[in-house]
C-alpha cells in the first residue's frame, strides 16, 4: 500500500506449469529474475501469492503464498503446491 515501499504486481509467467485435475490445479513456482530492488541497499524480499479463481477479478477459490525470500533480486522457491476450486488443501496421494 502507500508508503509501505511495496507494490501488487500482476506477474506475466512463462514457463507456468499447471495441471488441472477435476477442480484442483497442481502449480510449481520456480523461480523469478531481475526483480526490481525495493530495498535501500538495492535488494528486495520478495515473496508470491497464488489464487485460483473463477475468472479474472471474480471469486478467489484458493491461495497460497510462498516463503519470503530475504535481500534477494533473483529468488528460487522450487514450490509445488495444489490449488482447490473448493477451497480444500487436497490430500497428498501416497508416494509409492
Amino acid at each position: 500500500g502507500p508508503g509501505t515501499g511495496q507494490r501488487d504486481e500482476w506477474l506475466t509467467l512463462s514457463g507456468a506449469k499447471l495441471d488441472a485435475v477435476g477442480e484442483t490445479v497442481a502449480v510449481e513456482v520456480v523461480e523469478a529474475k531481475n526483480l526490481p530492488a525495493m530495498d535501500k541497499g538495492g535488494t528486495s524480499d520478495p515473496y508470491f501469492v497464488a489464487s485460483l479463481l473463477s475468472e479474472p477479478g471474480g471469486k478467489e477459490y484458493a491461495k497460497h503464498k510462498g516463503a519470503t525470500v530475504k535481500k534477494n533480486i533473483n529468488p528460487a522457491w522450487n514450490d509445488k503446491f495444489d490449488l482447490s476450486a473448493d477451497g480444500k488443501t487436497p490430500a497428498k496421494a501416497p508416494k509409492a
